[in-house]
């Protein structure tokens, strides 16, 4: 484990909020880049919950802590292909 990291609880549950479906996973299947979130002071956070809202347009991706508050948010446009 980075000595940076603190310890995470080991699951993070993934809601699919269009389809209202929840998966209760091991947080290793994750890269740490999704398993922890990283604070405006540089600290790293657990990520326990991320929920997934998709469109036909964009998704959104947001990320919660264990005390339930939102650490991030992240929306993706698709990509065209090349012109």
């Amino acid at each position: 484990m980075d000595s940076g990291r603190p310890p995470h609880p080991g699951r993070i549950v993934v809601v699919d909020v269009a389809n209202n479906t929840r998966e209760d996973r091991p947080a290793s299947e994750f890269p740490a880049s999704i398993a922890y979130a990283r604070t405006a002071g540089g600290q790293l956070i657990p990520v326990v919950r991320l929920e997934i809202y998709r469109t036909s347009s964009e998704a959104r991706i947001s990320s919660y802590g264990e005390n339930g508050d939102l650490l991030s948010s992240t929306v993706q446009f698709p990509t065209s292909g090349a012109s």
